[in-house]
């Protein structure tokens, strides 16, 4: 399961960016098996500042399968914007989730 976390942009920035990665997983076959377990989440009130007290926006994203971050990464170069994003790959991963109601 993905986690796209969006820090330190404004709230239409990261709106805006969300919907072209959408559009780009539905274009990619691969990515859309995973699309519905993917996170996105927004740190819309974070400033992220360099030393020189430059605004500093970044995505990260986070997953425990390395193929999913190579499959978000060819996503995120499709959508041909500019973007800092990191990409953390978790070795040490527990996810709990809730059991589906019958």
């Amino acid at each position: 399961m993905p986690n796209i976390e969006f820090i330190g942009f404004d709230p239409s920035s990261a709106t805006e960016i969300k919907g072209l990665i959408i559009q780009e997983f539905i274009k990619h076959p691969t990515v859309y098996t995973f699309r519905n377990d993917t996170v996105f989440t927004f740190h819309d009130h974070t400033v992220v500042l360099d030393i020189d007290e430059n605004e500093k926006p970044f995505i990260r994203v986070s997953s425990n399968l390395n193929n999913e971050l190579q499959d978000v990464r060819r996503v995120l170069e499709a959508i041909g914007k500019p973007l800092d994003v990191e990409f953390i790959y978790l070795h040490s991963f527990l996810e709990i989730r809730p059991k589906k109601s019958t």
